[in-house]
């Protein structure tokens, strides 16, 4: 990516994998989306579910960073969400036939300040549970739980409980396959040497 910083290899893997486990996610989740209400959900929608599972890939990966002992949460937070938010914004507008991402201007810099908004508002609300998952994946009192019922907000819908059910093992297997605690150790060792 030309515009990330000049970062150690082991930081630039976990940018990189939470972006594509954030996007499987994704793809995952309209799948499921459309096969239930028999359509896409509208741009706006889309965009809403986009942040809200980069905002839970961000807050597990930097849950995990703070177990390692070698940063903060806040500093993993600090170092990718800025750099997450602009992938996010530039990927959501790709697919659109006048992509307002070219450039620099105000529309760039109002998004960026509303998507890093957001960001923090779901970090915020995922920081009240002390588990990240637990037996009952709807449950609001782990951070799973509480994903799954954030993202069908975004999607304005109230699912039945196989899909919500659904939803959040789905989001496990995604955290399982992208290895998380790996990548995270690697770049916390990095992060921790050059503060």
């Amino acid at each position: 990516m030309s515009d990330s910083p000049n970062w150690h290899l082991a930081v630039e893997r976990l940018r990189s994998t939470l972006v594509a486990g954030s996007w499987a996610l994704l793809e995952i989740t309209r799948g499921t989306y459309a096969d239930w209400k028999d359509e896409l959900p509208s741009p706006r929608e889309d965009l809403s579910l986009r942040v809200e599972i980069l905002a839970f890939f961000l807050h597990v990966a930097s849950r995990h960073a703070q177990r390692t002992g070698r940063v903060t949460r806040a500093d993993l937070l600090d170092t990718l969400r800025p750099v997450m938010a602009r992938d996010l914004i530039r990927a959501a507008w790709d697919a659109q036939p006048e992509n307002p991402f070219q450039g620099h201007g105000l529309v760039q810099q109002w998004q960026m300040a509303q998507v890093l908004q957001q960001l923090h508002e779901a970090d915020a609300a995922y920081g009240g549970c002390r588990e990240i998952a637990g037996h009952v994946m709807n449950s609001t009192n782990h951070v799973l739980g509480r994903f799954v019922r954030r993202a069908f907000a975004a999607l304005e819908v109230y699912p039945p409980v196989d899909l919500s059910r659904d939803l959040g093992q789905d989001a496990l297997d995604v955290l399982t396959r992208i290895r998380l605690p790996a990548l995270v150790d690697g770049a916390a060792v990095w992060m921790d040497g050059h503060r």
